[in-house]
């Protein structure tokens, strides 16, 4: 009973400290769209092996990459078209340079895929998953 008692207060005072902790948020850079007001960068993954990131923009239906190499000057690097892959595209993940991305079907009911990409977003394959994929993530 004291070894629990003693281990529940090691958790507590971890966690008041935790509490205690702040840090500051500064902003160092942005990047334009040009899609504001239409729609968002709704999925957001970053890859630290190629210093990217990765997002979805469901009402152009593409997946955009952006190089933050230099965190200061991001650049869009590439816009890539997900329609030959069905409906609209729903999430991305990346994991040391491979890109999963998820995309549903073309019609309500159907089966979606899961489309995988290098960095640079040059297709490797697909794979059909179910209906209308919506999250994914890569299990280290």
């Amino acid at each position: 009973m004291k070894q629990i008692y003693l281990l529940l207060m090691g958790c507590m005072l971890s966690l008041s400290a935790l509490a205690q902790s702040s840090f500051d948020l500064y902003k160092i850079s942005s990047i334009r769209t040009d899609f504001f007001d239409k729609s968002a960068a709704e999925i957001v993954a970053f890859d630290s092996a190629s210093q990217q990131l990765y997002f979805t923009n469901t009402h152009l239906n593409i997946l955009s990459i952006v190089s933050i190499s230099d965190p200061k000057s991001p650049a869009i690097v590439s816009q890539i078209d997900m329609s030959p892959y069905g409906g609209t595209i729903n999430a991305v993940s990346v994991s040391n340079g491979l890109v999963a991305a998820t995309v549903e079907a073309d019609t309500i009911g159907e089966n979606g895929r899961v489309v995988f990409l290098d960095a640079a977003g040059e297709y490797i394959s697909d794979l059909e998953v179910g209906v209308l994929p919506d999250w994914l993530i890569f299990n280290h």
